[in-house]
């Protein structure tokens, strides 16, 4: 293990100044969804998954009214 953080502070600086470039969002709502989907993209992407097919898969059971895949099947665990 690190001694230091730094690996996690390089994951967190990305979102640190999208936030700071748009000013973050407007509402609890909003706040709720980037935190969800950007800690959904950065378990994806670490463990080589493809998050624009996992989001993809995510909407169409929100639209079709089913069970929303789990993160760890779209990594084969």
């Amino acid at each position: 293990m690190e001694p230091t953080n730094n690996l996690a502070e390089r994951d967190l600086r990305k979102l640190v100044i999208w936030r700071k470039k748009s000013y973050g969002t407007r509402s609890e709502r909003g706040k709720k969804f980037v935190e969800r989907i950007t800690t959904v993209a950065q378990i994806i992407r670490k463990h080589g998954g493809n998050v624009l097919h996992f989001v993809q898969q995510a909407v169409k059971c929100f639209y079709l009214r089913k069970a929303p895949p789990l993160i760890s099947e779209a990594l084969g665990f």
